[in-house]
């Protein structure tokens, strides 16, 4: 039986940080599918590569309102159009093969084991393939980095009909004649925005109030406002009762007897954690609903010598959040006691325009401060905004009133998604508003939007 200082249980992001971090010990990965997990292949990357795309074609059509043209431009047939997207989208995810993440690991020097792990033992982790026991290793130190999977919602017949996943979207060439898509959060939006920009009608359910449901409803009014433009059918506060499918076209039946008819029907209502079949049980350890609990360090809650990292926790579940815990278990690994801190995590989403937000709103707070100052700044009336043609945006700051700090902020407009590092910064370090007044930005750009709320702030 192998020992190895460290095995990673998964080779998601999370685990390809931690690889490349810790030279002179020895590694094991084990990973069934993808090594680098899936936001290279079937998630951020190819939905970032659709949505260039898709964007490109929307300015085209502005090409002659912004002065590019003699005239308007016809942006040609749009099922041809998606089929070239489709195939740069496949070229920039490597087409979906591993074979250079592997490369990387392999240069590390740690040692991949293709198969399904799960621990039967304490310190030990076994190898599987088809119900297979292949290999049994030893372990000094644990890392689950499992990830996560799409839920499927309980609606009556959801489960019997051939509907598309976001990696099944992600993955196809086709361009259906219309597309419904369930769950209006960051992945259902993006999508919405992708294929309505090649012209086919697009429905979007929520269930929430409204879209984005764990953001500020301000901003997200303004993204629903866009989508609607673009001819994206936002319907909210609905409930699905049922699904049907009749070979060619997918029947959703609402509660309020409405019925909504698609030839695609993508289902993008959430994530669970992968903890079924991993061998937590053998430790003693049940996963909560939302995942595997950690400490502050990324510890599981009630192991020894087990971290976990990524979806898995259910904490900060992007892949820049799963890379932010590998770095804090690295640093404990060596010795580093730096907890975790989550507050300045940033979330994005990278429609048109995008939406970006960071810390907390008045609204889920939740009680941790005492009294939310908000104020905010119609982004669309920025130098920028106006030389650009660019009609809608809006930042908003968060302040603790007491502490005179910011505490969130939730922008939509152009290049939100590089501005709200700014805010960010600002949250981790706990940044005074009256020292964050005095940044001086140039002109013309859109982070002069931080300027007129914070001086009124201080004020």
């Amino acid at each position: 039986m192998d020992y190895f200082d460290l095995v990673l249980l998964g080779a998601g992001s999370a685990s390809e940080w931690i690889w490349g971090h810790l030279a002179g010990k020895e590694l094991a990965v084990i990973e069934s599918g993808r090594v680098g997990g899936e936001c290279p292949y079937v998630a951020c990357v190819p939905s970032k590569a659709l949505l260039r795309s898709a964007h490109t074609r929307r300015l085209l059509t502005r090409a002659y309102e912004l002065g590019a043209v003699a005239g308007p431009l016809d942006v040609g047939d749009a099922a041809a159009a998606f089929t070239v997207a489709a195939a740069r989208r496949d070229r920039v995810s490597e087409n979906r093969v591993d074979s250079s993440a592997v490369k990387e690991l392999d240069d590390s020097g740690a040692r991949l084991y293709r198969g399904s792990g799960s621990i039967i033992g304490d310190g030990i982790v076994g190898v599987y393939s088809d119900g297979k026991l292949l290999e049994e290793l030893r372990y000094g130190t644990l890392v689950i980095n499992t990830g996560s999977s799409p839920k499927v919602p309980d609606i009556r017949g959801l489960a019997s009909v051939p509907f598309w996943t976001s990696e099944d979207a992600l993955s196809s060439s086709e361009l259906p004649r219309s597309l419904a898509i369930l769950g209006g959060g960051a992945i259902g939006c993006e999508l919405a925005d992708v294929y309505s920009s090649f012209g086919i009608p697009v429905y979007l359910i929520e269930s929430f109030d409204h879209i984005l449901p764990s953001e500020d409803a301000e901003v997200v009014s303004i993204l629903k406002n866009a989508l609607q433009g673009y001819g994206v059918n936002v319907i909210e506060h609905a409930k699905v009762e049922s699904v049907s499918w009749d070979q060619a076209e997918f029947s959703l039946a609402l509660e309020n007897h409405k019925t909504i008819s698609a030839e695609r029907l993508i289902v993008a209502t959430g994530r669970g954690p992968n903890v079924a079949g991993i061998g937590l049980e053998t430790l003693g350890i049940t996963p909560e609903p939302g995942g595997i609990k950690v400490d502050a360090f990324c510890q599981v809650v009630g192991a020894k010598n087990v971290y976990a990292a990524g979806d898995v926790t259910g904490l900060a579940p992007f892949t820049h959040g799963a890379n932010y815990q590998a770095r804090i278990i690295v640093d404990h690994i060596n010795g580093k006691a730096e907890p975790a801190f989550y507050g300045a995590i940033p979330r994005v989403v990278y429609t048109e325009p995008a939406v970006a937000s960071v810390g907390v709103y008045p609204d889920n707070a939740s009680g941790r401060f005492g009294e939310i100052v908000s104020v905010s700044m119609d982004l669309s009336s920025t130098a920028r905004a106006v030389t650009d043609g660019d009609e809608k945006g809006l930042i908003k700051l968060f302040v603790d009133k007491r502490r005179r700090v910011l505490v969130g902020a939730s922008a939509i407009g152009p290049n939100v998604d590089e501005l709200i590092s700014e805010a960010s910064l600002a949250i981790q370090a706990g940044i005074s508003i009256d020292l964050f007044a005095k940044m001086v930005h140039p002109f013309p750009t859109y982070s002069e939007g931080f300027e007129p709320p914070l001086r009124q702030l201080t004020v």
